[in-house]
């Protein structure tokens, strides 16, 4: 329930884990502080260069951004709590239960939307499309909306731009 930081000393042969954001109690979902946020079972993470980590908070179906300069947490995209396959504006777009990320240098990222079977990319503006997968579950090669996945949970891109996906159950 919490996201925490491996800092390597270089004096010591040992690492210290802290936490930078979020709480060890009951899960739950709450925006601000980082150390007084709460996240409901998160997955993936990934960072940019600009100073921020990005979460894949799966049973509140958001990708959250939490900004290392400020130390606040936001709701990046999607609607606590509510499920749904759709592409839009931060709050706007829906999730189900996404749980893969990768993040670019420039910060757009890319989510393995493990429950609606598809890849969806986030510009740095927060609007939500869909890359590959159409909602069903399946095993298709194919281009957009014609590829199917099997609840995708792991996913990374090279410096050439080619996503790569773990797809779960296929």
């Amino acid at each position: 329930l919490t996201i925490c930081s491996l800092v390597a000393q270089q004096t010591a042969i040992s690492q210290t884990v802290i936490t930078v954001a979020g709480v060890l109690e009951t899960p739950g979902f709450n925006d601000g502080e980082a150390l007084s946020t709460r996240f409901f079972n998160p997955h993936g993470i990934a960072a940019d260069t600009l100073g921020n980590v990005y979460v894949a908070d799966r049973y509140n179906h958001t990708i959250r951004k939490l900004n290392i300069q400020t130390a606040m947490v936001t709701t990046f995209a999607g609607a606590t709590g509510e499920v749904g396959f759709i592409d839009g504006l931060g709050e706007n777009a829906r999730f189900n239960e996404p749980w893969g990320l990768t993040a670019t240098p420039n910060g757009v990222l890319y989510i393995a939307d493990t429950k609606n079977n598809s890849i969806r990319k986030i510009m740095p503006d927060g609007t939500v499309t869909t890359l590959a997968g159409n909602g069903s579950f399946g095993i298709t090669n194919g281009t957009g909306i014609a590829a199917t996945f099997g609840n995708p949970t792991g996913i990374d891109i090279d410096a050439n731009g080619n996503v790569y996906v773990a797809d779960h159950l296929t």
